[in-house]
């Protein structure tokens, strides 16, 4: 069966439409979108989200970093090492799927990083040998009580 020409430039059109919606979704609404905006966190090319989620009051991810980029992004990003196992645990792990949540153990290089602007506070959790990325964004609730950035960040 031969489609028209019309037909195939409304298909055309459509798988376009699609295309930039998913584009415009991604790059402005999405939770990856809204934590590098907030953090102003640096995610090198290839990173990869093996899960985001969001709750009333954060919204948390888990990414993969490519192996090549880790050393780049704990400069650029001024994540200071852990040397405490209370350092690791990144809150919120509840809402990631079991297999997504970081693990209590020292085993590899944890870094971290903790901070916040007003309305937002942040905690930024790398395992250097897994490659591993937490990343946590609180916000403010729907009554407008944020996180305070001058009293404790996560």
């Amino acid at each position: 069966m031969k489609l028209k020409r019309k037909t195939k430039f409304r298909i055309l059109i459509l798988l376009l439409v699609l295309l930039s919606f998913k584009v415009i979704y991604h790059k402005y609404l999405s939770s990856e979108a809204y934590i590098k905006k907030t953090t102003g966190i640096y995610l090198p090319f290839w990173t990869t989200a093996n899960q985001t989620a969001t709750t009333e009051v954060a919204v948390i991810g888990k990414f993969q970093i490519p192996e090549s980029k880790v050393e780049e992004f704990i400069s650029k990003n001024k994540l200071k090492k852990a040397t405490d196992i209370k350092d690791i645990k990144i809150g919120f792990y509840y809402i990631l799927k079991e297999k997504n949540r970081p693990n209590n153990k020292i085993n590899g290089n944890w870094f971290l990083i903790d901070d916040c602007k007003p309305g937002n506070a942040w905690r930024i959790l790398l395992n250097s040998e897994s490659n591993d990325l937490w990343i946590l964004v609180r916000f403010p609730d729907w009554s407008g009580d944020g996180p305070d950035c001058n009293k404790n960040k996560v």
